[in-house]
């Protein structure tokens, strides 16, 4: 019986999907059989899947529902007690399973390990999404992960390898009008899963002007800025008896959208932190007049702009503010 299970839903992806099972074909790890849903395709791709012979590829077709009833149908028919996500539009390196199978059994404490990523792609034209990669591969640290998981998507999803207990202990990919692996990294989180990164580039992620997350309505600013909110209420409300004051860094339009979400959960924020001097009201305080930290606070970053983001957290930690407890990036 196999180990791991790769789960790969595939969507009108025949430009891509030879080269991504190809890649699972070729990993020097064996313990593996790979599911592959194929969700309501109008193109070619389920006729070049049917080529394949392999025993251990298993084709199946549902009716097109998406991406996250795509990843739970496969998962439910699944034989592994580790789940591996893929993409129709990625390449594993030949040792991803291997290494992520020897990882997750050398520390049973651990749920979920992830890996690095090379990027492939128009870096000049598309440096957004480059620098995005670029951030994410920099934050290996458990601990780091953990106390960044409200600024984005902590995992490349390809890249991800969990124990199917998960799944049934505590969800699976929500289906809905929401970023299902955000969702779900968050939710885990919550619950209490420790998760991992190994520090090493396991998979090549293809980004492409149809690549998913570009275009598809589940994945605006909003919809992540809303389950941002409700988790991080679940973990207000967990982690601060005392309910420190909820300030908010950042002022503006795009500021004010991304808060309303906080304030539809029901938290009340209390001040906006401007850079800017300027007539100040009771609902805004300059930057300079942040006190020195002393539990009685808790602030949340909005700020998006890549500068700002790195001024704004070492000015918060000379300040005795600490990522994790009395701020966050939330942008």
């Amino acid at each position: 019986m196999a180990t791991v299970s790769v789960v790969l839903p595939a969507y009108n992806a025949s430009k891509t999907i030879i080269r991504a099972v190809d890649s699972i074909l070729a990993q020097e790890y064996a313990g593996w059989e790979l599911i592959i849903v194929n969700d309501g395709s109008t193109d070619s791709t389920l006729s070049d899947l049917q080529a394949y012979q392999c025993p251990r590829v298993s084709l199946h077709s549902i009716p097109h529902g998406g991406i996250a009833r795509a990843l739970n149908f496969g998962i439910k028919i699944s034989k592994g007690r580790y789940i591996a996500r893929m993409d129709a539009d990625d390449v594993c390196h030949p040792s991803r399973l291997g290494e992520q199978v020897q990882f997750l059994e050398q520390h049973p404490e651990i749920g979920l390990v992830s890996s690095c990523v090379q990027y492939r792609g128009e870096r000049y034209n598309q440096f957004g999404y480059a620098y995005y990669v670029d951030s994410i591969n920099a934050i290996v640290d458990e601990n780091e992960i953990y106390n960044k998981r409200f600024t984005e998507a902590p995992f490349p999803h390809p890249s991800v390898m969990f124990r199917k207990s998960l799944f049934y202990q505590h969800g699976g990919y929500q289906e809905g009008p929401l970023p299902e692996d955000f969702e779900l990294w968050l939710r885990w989180f919550h619950r209490g899963v420790r998760m991992h990164k190994l520090a090493k580039n396991l998979l090549t992620w293809h980004d492409d002007t149809h690549r998913l997350s570009r275009t598809h309505p589940n994945y605006t600013m909003g919809n992540f800025f809303r389950i941002k909110a409700r988790y991080f209420k679940k973990w207000y409300i967990q982690n601060q008896p005392k309910g420190p004051k909820l300030w908010v860094f950042g002022a503006g339009k795009d500021v004010n959208k991304r808060t309303r979400h906080f304030e539809e959960e029901g938290l009340r924020i209390e001040r906006f932190i401007d850079v800017k001097h300027k007539s100040l009201t009771s609902k805004f305080i300059h930057y300079e007049d942040i006190p020195q930290a002393d539990g009685s606070l808790l602030i949340l970053s909005m700020v998006s702009d890549r500068q700002g983001k790195l001024k704004i957290m070492d000015f918060l930690l000379n300040k005795g503010y600490k990522e994790g407890s009395t701020f966050f990036m939330m942008a």
